[in-house]
């Protein structure tokens, strides 16, 4: 037979509550802890609903019935907590040894105590119905074991409430989850201590159920609020406190509402001295450019006499309807890049320096210093398409040193090394800066003159030919000699580069054949 009374009305919220935080947990099996979330709520739905049917009923069997099968329930309950806690938290490798078995021990043997408690009554020492009840309720005395099985349950819950707050606590943004956490398990022990003391109000009723219902309705408050299984509290420690990167949240007051321990070093100051302090007051002159100029990009912090360069990641922070609340500062080190940077930019100076040089080199007679006979023909093929372009003339000089073979002989190649380079000088001096001498020859020299005639060429000669001549030279003896020069000239007459120098050869020949120390010039 069965009864009707409103007692039984906790239990079926606690059933109606566990089912659908079960179903939530199922949703999000895939998250840490959801697994054993499920499996606190299916503990819980069997206690709850087991309590319903033994207070719904009214022969003593059928009461004792129900409730050793509640005790399934009951020892699941605290052990699916402190799993709930292990695996939430980050510590789930724990329960990878066989030795996480050890904690189904207690449990076990409570249940196979409770199923055969008429043979010892180590569980139960006496059951019957309590006459003095406004329904057909139990009365149970406890027996040995009991005891045995309530410490080893209220250490599960102590255990896993105390790893949930240390979590929690290192999350200083939740703290709704912190005070939920710690208050959740406590209501339950209070009432299930409340219903096994001397002072229970109603000591034909367990009043777990009840405790459970409250629990229960906190705990799915605070996982659809504030989303715990999609956020692990544990992510901020691992993540935010542990970064190497310093990391300040301020609120529109300017206040410090967040930092990690890196930020707080270049405070010079522990972070409980920081969080709430309004951020000018407590920021230095280097810090203080984060909210003073716009856009920062990096700045310059001196920590013990070194100076570190940071770079600057400004976010708004957004509540809701898209309001900034806030702003957030992240701050990377990156002196050693900064370095690295300028390392490599000072490395890549003097490899485009070397490369100068060594195209310079490339293209220079390396006794005279003029430009050598690749860079003059290279040169002489643009001023020939320049020309043909524009029109206007350039001309072609061709220099070469009189009797330099005597000189070497009689004054020595040293001697003749001294004599290339002053002509080559004497030629520099007097040409213009888009003008080009050129060394094409042992003693051979070759002048690009830009936009000039043939007269003015035939002028430009001249002078060469002149000052070469009147240059006082002294051998290793100190006995002093002079040496002449005979030069072709040709302007360019819409002709290629190769017809050009011929011309110019040509007339040197002719300079040479006349008796040297002269100039020659060829038309086309």
């Amino acid at each position: 037979m069965w009864q009707f009374t409103p007692f039984i009305f906790p239990s079926i919220i606690a059933t109606i509550i566990s089912l659908c935080l079960g179903w939530f947990g199922c949703r999000h099996r895939h998250a840490a802890g959801a697994k054993a979330f499920v499996a606190i709520n299916l503990s819980h739905t069997i206690w709850a609903s087991m309590q319903i049917l033994s207070v719904s009923s009214v022969s003593l069997e059928n009461k004792i019935f129900f409730s050793k099968i509640q005790y399934l329930g009951i020892v699941a309950t605290p052990v699916c907590w402190l799993l709930f806690a292990i695996t939430y938290t980050g510590y789930g490798r724990l329960l990878y040894s066989f030795k996480s078995l050890l904690l189904a021990v207690i449990p076990v043997i409570t249940l196979i105590l409770v199923s055969t408690n008429e043979f010892h009554g180590l569980v139960w020492s006496a059951v019957g119905l309590n006459p003095t009840a406004p329904f057909s309720s139990l009365v149970i005395n406890h027996g040995r074991w009991f005891l045995v099985h309530l410490a080893y349950s209220y250490l599960c819950v102590i255990v896993g409430t105390l790893l949930l707050v240390i979590t929690f606590a290192r999350s200083q943004h939740n703290l709704k989850g912190l005070l939920t956490v710690i208050a959740a398990p406590l209501i339950v022990v209070f009432t299930n201590a409340l219903y096994l003391s001397s002072w229970n109000p109603s000591p034909y009723l367990d009043l777990t159920p009840l405790g459970f219902a409250v629990a229960d309705g906190m705990m799915g408050w605070v996982l659809l609020r504030l989303r715990l299984f999609d956020i692990i509290p544990i992510a901020r420690s691992a993540v935010i406190e542990g970064m190497g990167d310093a990391v300040i949240a301020l609120n529109q007051q300017m206040q410090i509402v967040d930092i990690n321990p890196t930020a707080a070093k270049l405070f010079g100051k522990p972070q409980n001295h920081l969080l709430g302090r309004h951020f000018t007051e407590v920021a230095n002159e280097h810090l203080a450019k984060l909210t003073s100029e716009e856009n920062i990009k990096e700045i310059a912090i001196t920590q013990d006499g070194i100076e570190l360069t940071y770079e600057v990641i400004t976010s708004l922070l957004q509540g809701s309807g898209n309001t900034m609340v806030g702003r957030l500062f992240v701050l990377r080190d990156i002196t050693a890049r900064k370095e690295t940077e300028q390392s490599l930019l000072k490395i890549q100076r003097e490899l485009q320096q070397a490369n100068a040089e060594l195209s310079r080199l490339a293209g220079t007679d390396s006794l005279t210093g003029l430009a050598n006979r690749r860079v003059f023909m290279e040169r002489l093929k643009q001023e020939v398409a320049r020309s043909r372009r524009s029109g206007q003339a350039f001309g072609l000089l061709i220099l070469d040193i009189d009797y330099f073979k005597h000189i070497n002989d009689t004054h020595g190649h040293p001697v003749g090394d001294r004599v290339l380079i002053n002509v080559a000088q004497q030629i520099k001096s007097m040409l213009r800066e888009i003008d080009l001498a050129a060394r094409i020859g042992g003693e051979e020299f070759a002048v690009l003159s830009i936009n000039n005639n043939l007269e003015k060429l035939n002028v430009l000669a001249e002078r060469f030919r002149r000052q070469i001549a009147i240059e006082p030279y002294k051998n290793d003896g100190g006995e002093e000699f002079q040496i002449t020069v005979s030069i072709g000239c040709a302007c360019f007459d819409n002709d290629n580069a190769e017809s050009l120098i011929r011309r110019a050869d040509e007339a040197l020949y002719k300079a040479k054949r006349d008796g040297r120390n002269r100039i020659h010039s060829l038309t086309k």
